[in-house]
């Protein structure tokens, strides 16, 4: 079982290292200065590492940029809807809207 540390918080004002399973993580979202790393089953955790410093970490594993403030776990995807705009559902039932070059690379490989 791989786990990533972070220093954040997941509510209080309290900064601190926060160890997380790998596998539990569906998405990490930026807004603004803000980066949170969403956990299935829980609340996300807002981090102090920006969205460029978990591409480093989690881009060598099952996970994938699918535009400028979301990195996914290619795990979590519970459907897709492709058409104007392709539509990603995860585990949490969180959707959001992939990059045009992105939704071509994945119906490029599930057409396999």
């Amino acid at each position: 079982m791989q786990r990533i540390s972070i220093n954040g918080n997941s509510g209080n004002d309290k900064v601190k290292e926060i160890s997380i399973e790998v596998s539990a993580i569906s998405h990490v979202d930026t807004s603004g200065d803000q980066t949170r790393i969403f956990i299935s089953g829980k609340s996300g955790v807002l981090a102090r590492e920006s969205l460029a410093a978990f591409e480093d970490e989690l881009l060598n594993l099952p996970f994938l940029k699918v535009n400028k403030s979301h990195i996914i776990n290619l795990e979590h995807i519970t459907h897709i809807a492709f058409g104007e705009q392709t539509v990603l559902t995860l585990s949490d039932n969180y959707q959001l809207t992939v990059d045009e070059n992105v939704a071509m690379l994945m119906k490029k490989y599930l057409n396999k």
